[in-house]
């Protein structure tokens, strides 16, 4: 299935294609993780930064442009250290890595800033509500602002700072057609929740200067006022385990 495969004619040139060589040739594909498209095209399975297939789909880099300030070309082959551009149909997150090696993958983790504004997002034309959420599933996916759903399903978005809520709120108008309300929240700290926490205990105990939020996995935080209002918190219910973002990755 792979004679045409572009990676394949590489490999036999440097191994003898006989009988006795072509276990070890398949024994070496096995260990890639590729295939191929039409036109010879090598085609990338999509693996994240734990090694694992995010999606289970396969990349096909048959359209790589290779970016000189302002010109763009075309490219079939390029060398370590060659930036490219790919086209992107909302299939790549931040983090994401193309490998053809199956061996493990280690990479530093990605440097994460917690949010200090946040923001109640609605789209002010309900007409719009599909490009609306489109379009903060794509921003979120390219890390362009942080985006939480509350209790009601509403969306609920944090930054680092003010220009952050501006370029979201461009990008929705311009790419996607969809103008926005955004209501600004007074809080401006955020912790996650501990595993095994009973949210029902939580939602009990909150009131108006905290609200409870989950993130695009699904986990949920707890978004405060200020720092007293969590230091508070934390003091009086001491069982209610509460995460820094910069610890999230180890310990869920």
């Amino acid at each position: 299935a792979l004679a045409n495969d572009k990676l394949v004619a590489w490999i036999r040139r440097g191994i003898c294609w006989d009988t006795i060589q072509r276990n070890r040739v398949e024994e070496m594909l096995c260990a890639y993780f590729v295939g191929h498209g039409k036109n010879g095209h090598t085609i990338f399975w999509q693996v994240d930064e734990e090694s694992r297939i995010r999606t289970g789909k396969m990349m096909k880099l048959a359209q790589s442009t290779m970016l000189m300030a302002n010109e763009r070309e075309n490219v079939e082959t390029a060398l370590a250290g060659d930036i490219i551009g790919i086209y992107d149909t909302g299939n790549y997150q931040i983090g994401d890595t193309l490998s053809t090696v199956k061996g493990e993958l280690f990479f530093e983790p990605l440097p994460t800033f917690p949010a200090e504004m946040f923001a109640l997002v609605s789209p002010k034309d309900t007409m719009k509500a599909k490009q609306f959420q489109k379009g903060v599933d794509q921003l979120a996916q390219e890390g362009a602002i942080q985006v939480y759903r509350n209790q009601y399903n509403e969306v609920v978005v944090g930054a680092v700072g003010q220009l952050q809520f501006e370029v979201f709120e461009y990008r929705l108008k311009n790419e996607y057609n969809a103008a926005i309300r955004m209501d600004r929240l007074d809080m401006s700290v955020v912790r996650w929740i501990g595993e095994g926490v009973d949210l029902e205990k939580v939602k009990d105990v909150i009131d108006s200067r905290q609200m409870l939020v989950f993130d695009h996995f699904g986990r949920p935080l707890l978004l405060f006022a200020n720092q007293f209002t969590l230091n508070y918190f934390q003091e009086k219910h001491e069982d209610i385990k509460l995460i820094e973002a910069l610890d999230v990755v180890n310990k869920y």
